[in-house]
C-alpha cells in the first residue's frame, strides 16, 4: 500500500482524511484509486485529459513527479505521495 497525503483544502472532499492508504503501481493508479472513493477529488486534481492540474504539485518521497515520469511515476510499496496546491502571492519586495 501507498500513502496519499492531502492538504487541508482537499480534506474537505475526503471526509476529513489527511492520509489515504491505497494501492497503485503508479501515481496515476494511486490517484484513480483515491478518486473512485472520493469523486470530488477528480476536478480538483486532474484536468479533462487526466493530467495533473498545473495548480497542483505532486511529490513522491520528496521528489516532484514533474522531474520524474509524471503521472506514470512508479511507486514502491510504502511510498509516500503528497498533493500540494501551488502557493502564490506577495510582491516579492522586502517588507
Amino acid at each position: 500500500m501507498k500513502k496519499l497525503h492531502l492538504p487541508v483544502p482537499l480534506r474537505l472532499h475526503t471526509d476529513g482524511s489527511a492520509c489515504l492508504e491505497l494501492p497503485g503501481a503508479t501515481v496515476g493508479d494511486l490517484l484513480e484509486a483515491a478518486i473512485r472513493t472520493h469523486q470530488a477529488l477528480r476536478e480538483r486534481v486532474l484536468d479533462a485529459a487526466g493530467d495533473i492540474l498545473e495548480a497542483v504539485h505532486v511529490f513522491v518521497d520528496a521528489r516532484d513527479i514533474r522531474e520524474l515520469d509524471g503521472i506514470g511515476t512508479p511507486l514502491e510499496d510504502g511510498a509516500n505521495v503528497w498533493l500540494l496546491p501551488r502557493v502564490g502571492g506577495g510582491t516579492g519586495a522586502a517588507a
